[in-house]
């Protein structure tokens, strides 16, 4: 019953346009971003979060997701998706297809005992971009003390440590403003070969959406 009323939620929410990627959807759809895009949704979970937002303006879309059973509540949410059952950190090396769109919804910490945010997924996307190319993920300029009580291990010392060996000395990895973390993605997209053009930060809760337009340069 309480799942049941949490979807319900969700979909009135959706509805509503109440949830923050909205912002990032009006902002993708002001500058022609989403229209008839391709669109690759890394760590898609069931689909129905935030993707139902962007979803219908796409000209294709491809979910990943590890885990077998939320794939046919995929399927539901997002009926025309063509859905992969893998590794999206695996997937994303050995992916035939280029996207206009990637959308990397990855964890806010350390996860799967590896990884930690999108610092394992980023460097390897772009073998996987057009030579236009609109990246959409989370990141954490900061974490207020009630988001660290909540969720003890974000920002705990392991979390900083890869966050450290990230972001270098480009900031403060326990607290930074958008145009210090707007300046090291511009220089990380220069050195795997793309133009920053265009960028959009909104703040989700913890978590910020950043999405980032880029341009590939010319060899």
């Amino acid at each position: 019953m309480i799942e049941f009323l949490r979807k319900i939620r969700r979909r009135l929410k959706h509805r509503l346009k109440a949830y923050p990627i909205y912002e990032v959807v009006k902002w993708m759809l002001q500058n022609n971003y989403i229209q008839n895009k391709s669109v690759l949704e890394a760590f898609a979970n069931t689909g129905e979060h935030q993707a139902p937002a962007y979803y219908p303006y796409a000209s294709y879309y491809e979910a990943w997701e590890i885990t077998p059973a939320l794939a046919a509540q995929i399927n539901s949410n997002l009926p025309k998706a063509v859905v992969k059952v893998t590794n999206s950190m695996e997937e994303i090396n050995r992916t035939t297809r280029q996207f206009d769109v990637m959308v990397f919804d990855s964890h806010m910490g350390i996860f799967g005992g590896v990884y930690c945010e999108h610092f394992d997924i980023l460097p390897n996307c772009f073998r996987a971009a057009n030579n236009e190319v609109l990246i959409i993920m989370n990141v954490m300029p900061y974490a207020e003390a009630k988001w660290k009580t909540q969720y003890p291990t974000v920002f705990d010392a392991a979390h900083l440590v890869r966050r450290k060996q990230f972001y270098g000395d480009a900031f403060d990895v326990n607290q930074c403003t958008y145009d210090e973390m707007i300046a090291f993605y511009k220089q990380f997209f220069l050195k795997h070969g793309y133009q920053v053009t265009d960028y959009f930060f909104h703040q989700r809760h913890l978590l910020h959406y950043l999405a980032i337009k880029a341009v590939k340069l010319s060899a």
